[in-house]
């Protein structure tokens, strides 16, 4: 797939970045699949500003620490400036916590934080882009809608479908609710992140995103979809984690902003609740109505389709008719029974920590 994706907005005038000081934060937890390569590739994002790296670890044993040590080499040799800290870091939000002791160990400062997930592809990356979404001063905050570009089990399948084939693809999601966010990369000013309490403040939160999100708009300041896609290399998933995945990203919707929860069976995946009940209603009502149940029910099919042609678009991958075809079905069926598992469900497990809910759309560790 194509680092650029299609853009939903006028494209922001390009940032001045001759000067900026950009520090990039990559969190690592685990050896995930190809970990070497995600991390080696940060040497070969596309930039035009300084920019040193800070990968993160909460310990030693962790089993992603050797991909780590090999990634500081492979960038030194490069000529890119890079380091690692162990954290020991210890909240409910391990990833927050990681992000707040890694900027707190760099002597240097910068004026722009760059977060990267560790399964991010940068090789080839347009950073500029990225940092020319913060060109205006109203803009807080700028991200890349992460899709993913190497599926390899039907679960992959599933969840590269659900980012990239249905209106819950953050292209389009992010016309819908332009004050959303997706922490998977996303650059920051280094004063703004202070002034909003900085990611030491987000360990409680499970979508420490959408709470910097929350914060910046209540700041007065805007985020911004940067023209540009996140290509996580995610792979190899069970159909329980990729259903736990996004039952989690449902959970902190329902937990964080709860007036948006009802989207998910009336819009981001209510073209089969319409299919079944059309159809429904065709074998079952009143004579003569069969004719238009079936109607609204092809008229759903289709728009269905659509949507997923151009959410697919916008995120800069192809695929052929009939691959597109399964592709819908796999991203509803998942995002429904991912709806349904954190409904029926309070527990969150992440990074393979218990995690349940507070009143204010908090998250504490479960006692084991």
């Amino acid at each position: 797939g194509s680092w650029r994706a299609a853009a939903t907005s006028a494209t922001p005038r390009p940032a001045q970045t001759t000067h900026a000081r950009a520090l990039l934060l990559r969190p690592c937890a685990g050896l995930e699949p190809e970990l070497d390569r995600t991390l080696a590739s940060t040497a070969r994002a596309r930039r035009s500003f300084p920019m040193t790296t800070c990968f993160a670890i909460e310990s030693t044993r962790d089993t992603a620490a050797a991909a780590i040590d090999q990634a500081v080499g492979a960038l030194a040799r490069e000529g890119v400036a890079a380091s690692a800290v162990v954290t020991h870091a210890r909240a409910a939000n391990r990833k927050a916590a990681q992000l707040a002791r890694a900027l707190a160990s760099e002597p240097r400062g910068a004026d722009l934080v760059i977060v990267a997930d560790s399964d991010v592809d940068l090789e080839g990356a347009p950073l500029d882009a990225l940092v020319g979404a913060l060109s205006h001063d109203t803009v807080g905050a700028a991200w890349a809608a992460p899709v993913e570009v190497n599926p390899t089990t039907a679960a992959d399948r599933a969840s590269a479908a659900v980012l990239d084939a249905s209106l819950h693809a953050f292209p389009l999601l992010s016309a819908l609710d332009p004050g959303g966010m997706v922490g998977k990369l996303f650059v920051i000013r280094a004063d703004t992140l202070a002034e909003v309490g900085g990611f030491e403040s987000l360990t409680t939160h499970l979508g420490e995103d959408m709470e910097l999100a929350r914060r910046l708009r209540e700041a007065g300041l805007s985020t911004a979809m940067a023209p540009i896609v996140a290509r996580s290399r995610a792979q190899g998933r069970s159909w329980i984690a990729v259903i736990e995945r996004y039952a989690r990203w449902i959970r902190v919707i329902r937990a964080q902003r709860p007036h948006l929860l009802p989207t998910y069976p009336l819009l981001l995946c209510a073209a089969p609740l319409i299919v079944a009940l059309a159809t429904m209603a065709a074998l079952v009502g009143p004579a003569g109505g069969e004719v238009r149940a079936l109607a609204a029910a092809a008229l759903a099919r289709g728009a269905r389709v659509a949507v997923g042609a151009r959410a697919r678009a916008l995120g800069g991958r192809k695929s052929g008719a009939l691959a597109l075809l399964g592709d819908v079905v796999l991203a509803d069926a998942l995002l429904l029974a991912a709806f349904a598992r954190a409904c029926f469900t309070r527990r969150t497990v992440w990074r393979g920590v218990r995690l349940l809910p507070e009143a204010g759309g908090r998250f504490t560790e479960e006692a084991r």
